[in-house]
C-alpha cells in the first residue's frame, strides 16, 4: 500500500531532475548572452537614433543606395575611394529591388550591420581557444572600445568591423573538424574581403601566416583554400587601388619629425586608461609614453612568438600594427587630422582593439586577473559615459521623400552628414 505513493514521488523527482538538467544554462551560456546583452546596450547608448528612426550616413546614401537605385545589381562591381563595399551594396540592391520605401531603407541598413556584429560575437565565442572569462572581455571589447559613433551602426564603416573575422577564423581550432564552419568561413571570408581595402592592408599578414604555418598546408586542403582567397582577394583589392584610388588622407608637405607622431602614438593606447586626460599632457610625457608602450609592445610580441600557443595574439598584434602604419601613412603630411580621439576618429579603432585582445588572451587565468578586466571595462564604460556620450544623426524627414522619388525626373534628397545628398534621376534608371 504504500509503496505507491513513494514510487509516484521517486517519478516525480527524477522528472523533475531530467527537466531541471536539460533547462540548466552553462556558465559560457550566461556569460556569450550577457556579452550579447551588455553590447547592444552600448550601441543603443552610443547610436540611440538607429534603432528608431535610422537615417542614411553619408556614402549609404549617396554612394550605395543611390547606385543601386540607378544601375540596379551591375552597382556590386562598383569601386569606391578605389576598394569594392560588397555586403553594404548587396544590402543596397535588394533594397532597391523588393521595392523598400525609402524611409525604411536606412532602417534595413542598420539592421544589417547590427547582424554581421551578432555574428561576430558568436564567432568569437564558438571559435576562439580561450576560456569563457577571456572571450567574454574579447566580445564586449568590440563595442566598449570607447570612441563614439562613426563606425558603428552604419554599413558606411562596415568594414572596421568585417576586417575582425580573418582574425577569428585563422585563430580558430576547430578550423578543420566541421564542414557547415568551413563554408560559413569561406562565405564571411569572401565578404568581408571584398568589404572595404581590409585584405590589402593585411596581406603581409596573411603572407605572414602561410610561412610560418608552411608545414600544415599538406594535408590541410580547407586552410590552403582559405587562405589562397583572402591572398588573392588581397590581390585583387591592391589592383583596384592602385587603379582607382589610394590611402593618401592628407595634402602638404610630409615632416619625419612632427609632433603630431608622437601626440598619436600615445593618445592611441594612453587614452584607453588615461581618458581625456591623455589629450593634454606635455609633449615630453607624450614621448616618455611613446616610448614605453614601444618597449612594451617588443615585449609583448616577443611572448606571444615563444608561447606559440595559438595564432589569436601573432594575428591580432601584427593587425594592429599594419593598421596602425597605414593610417601613420595616410595622414603623415598632417597627423593632427586625427584628433581627437574620443570623437571617435575610425582610424583609431582596429588598434586599439587589437592592443586589447592580445592583452587579455596572454593573461594568466586566476581571481586578479578577472577582477583587473572588470575594472578595466568599468573604466571604458564610465570613459563612453563621461566623452563619447550618445549621438544621434539628423531626421531628414525621409518619409516625405518616399512619395516623391518615382514621380520627379530628378530629386535630392538630404542624408547625414548635413550638406550631402542623395541625387535621384529617374531618366537614368537602367
Amino acid at each position: 500500500m504504500n509503496t505507491i505513493p513513494f514510487v509516484i514521488f521517486t517519478k516525480t523527482q527524477t522528472l523533475s531532475m531530467t527537466i531541471h538538467n536539460k533547462t540548466h544554462i552553462s556558465r559560457e551560456n550566461k556569460l556569450m548572452i550577457g556579452s550579447f546583452i551588455i553590447s547592444l546596450l552600448v550601441l543603443f547608448y552610443k547610436r540611440p537614433d538607429s534603432f528608431y528612426h535610422s537615417q542614411f550616413w553619408a556614402e549609404e546614401g549617396v554612394v550605395f543606395f543611390a547606385e543601386a537605385y540607378h544601375e540596379g545589381f551591375s552597382s556590386l562591381y562598383n569601386t569606391c575611394a578605389g576598394y569594392f563595399h560588397l555586403y553594404p551594396r548587396l544590402i543596397a540592391c535588394f533594397s532597391v529591388a523588393v521595392g523598400l520605401p525609402l524611409h525604411i531603407a536606412p532602417f534595413v541598413f542598420c539592421y544589417s550591420w547590427l547582424l554581421v556584429f551578432f555574428i561576430l560575437l558568436y564567432y568569437i565565442w564558438k571559435r576562439l581557444p580561450y576560456s569563457d572569462i577571456q572571450r567574454f572581455f574579447i566580445a564586449i571589447c568590440v563595442s566598449l572600445i570607447p570612441t563614439q559613433s562613426e563606425i558603428i551602426m552604419n554599413l558606411t564603416n562596415l568594414q572596421w568591423t568585417m576586417v575582425l573575422f580573418p582574425i577569428i577564423i585563422f585563430s580558430s581550432t576547430n578550423f578543420d573538424k566541421n564542414k557547415k564552419w568551413f563554408y560559413a568561413d569561406l562565405l564571411f571570408l569572401f565578404l568581408s574581403g571584398f568589404t572595404g581595402p581590409n585584405y590589402t592592408v593585411l596581406l603581409p599578414l596573411f603572407l605572414f601566416s602561410v610561412f610560418i604555418q608552411r608545414h600544415q598546408f599538406k594535408n590541410d586542403k580547407r586552410k590552403t583554400i582559405s587562405y589562397l582567397l583572402v591572398i588573392s582577394i588581397g590581390i585583387i583589392g591592391a589592383i583596384a587601388l592602385s587603379g582607382n584610388g589610394n590611402i593618401n588622407r592628407t595634402e602638404g608637405e610630409f615632416t619625419l619629425f612632427n609632433e603630431g607622431f608622437i601626440h598619436y602614438l600615445f593618445v592611441q593606447y594612453w587614452f584607453l586608461l588615461l581618458g581625456k586626460f591623455a589629450l593634454n599632457l606635455p609633449f615630453v610625457i607624450m614621448t616618455i609614453g611613446v616610448v614605453a608602450v614601444f618597449i612594451y609592445m617588443l615585449v609583448l610580441v616577443l611572448k606571444i612568438h615563444k608561447s606559440n600557443t595559438n595564432l589569436f595574439p601573432i594575428l591580432s598584434f601584427y593587425c594592429g600594427t599594419l593598421f596602425l602604419i597605414t593610417t601613420l601613412i595616410a595622414y603623415r603630411n598632417e597627423p593632427s587630422l586625427l584628433d581627437p580621439y574620443y570623437r571617435g576618429v575610425r582610424n583609431f579603432y582596429i588598434p586599439a582593439l587589437m592592443f586589447m585582445w592580445v592583452f587579455i588572451s596572454v593573461l594568466y587565468e586566476n581571481k586578479s586577473t578577472h577582477t583587473g578586466l572588470s575594472l578595466i571595462f568599468i573604466g571604458f564604460l564610465i570613459q563612453t559615459i563621461l566623452f563619447v556620450k550618445p549621438f544621434s544623426f539628423e531626421d531628414n524627414q525621409l518619409r516625405t521623400y518616399s512619395g516623391k522619388i518615382h514621380t520627379q525626373d530628378t530629386l535630392s534628397i538630404p542624408v547625414n552628414p548635413s550638406g550631402w545628398y542623395i541625387r535621384i534621376d529617374n531618366r537614368n534608371v537602367k
